[in-house]
């Protein structure tokens, strides 16, 4: 449910979600962080908007930029194509 919440964060075209999922867990099965916005997003309280450098600095389990692994709860309430895509995600090469 954790990485279901990071893809409807990160990703509005349900289309597009298998393949986000693919990416993200590729960068999870590699041991690096997800790189997700959107968990910095949440750590600093928002949920849209740009992120500075000193954003990207946040030191927070949630900051998916800084640290590997899977934030210690979900960011969001995952919908059903979310839930679907982190179960099933998309093959690809990024």
């Amino acid at each position: 449910m954790i990485m279901a919440s990071i893809i409807e964060r990160e990703e509005n075209s349900k289309a597009n979600r298998p393949g986000v999922a693919g990416v993200l867990w590729k960068r999870f099965d590699n041991g690096i962080g997800l790189g997700a916005d959107a968990t910095v997003l949440y750590a600093l309280g928002r949920t849209s908007g740009g992120l500075t450098y000193q954003d990207l600095q946040t030191n927070s389990p949630y900051n998916t930029r800084k640290f590997a692994g899977l934030p210690p709860t979900p960011i969001a309430n995952p919908s059903l194509s979310s839930i679907r895509a982190a179960i099933s995600p998309e093959s690809n090469d990024y």
